[in-house]
């Protein structure tokens, strides 16, 4: 399992339709822009997150650009997701070049923030080394936002 089912909720992502490695595109059933983003609030545990383009969006096919992988400096990674026919994108970091650059291809992006993202898998993680390791010591610190919103 991995951070795309948690963002996603009861949607399966188990099936690839484009991509590979951290370049893939998942399907899910016709999904409102405002949906995703809410979700991503909720299990990433923010108060808000940034949505780059109508909230009232219908999109069927997503991309996850956990960590930093949304931001512009990684914009081959972020072309190489366009190619493959991402609608939206979740990310947990991104800046303003990259959400004009998905406004440009006809993507919407959904942001988090970094750490909040990459908690999950570092979460399940962690869990899994104390179930193959169970003699080891394994303790997870949830990294918070550097930010706050007013």
């Amino acid at each position: 399992m991995n951070v795309a089912h948690y963002l996603v909720g009861r949607h399966s992502l188990e099936a690839v339709q484009a991509g590979e490695g951290f370049a893939r595109v998942f399907s899910l059933p016709p999904t409102r822009l405002a949906v995703l983003a809410e979700r991503a609030k909720q299990v990433t545990g923010m108060a808000t997150v940034r949505v780059s383009r109508d909230p009232d969006r219908e999109v069927t096919r997503v991309r996850l650009t956990w960590g930093g992988l949304g931001l512009f400096v990684n914009i081959g990674f972020m072309q190489r997701l366009v190619e493959n026919g991402g609608e939206e994108g979740i990310c947990g970091e991104t800046d303003e070049y990259a959400m004009r650059f998905a406004e440009d291809a006809g993507m919407a992006l959904i942001e988090t923030s970094h750490a909040a993202c990459e908690n999950l898998g570092l979460r399940r993680f962690a869990a899994t080394l104390t179930e193959e390791f169970p003699g080891l010591k394994v303790v997870f610190h949830e990294s918070r936002a550097g930010w706050r919103t007013l």
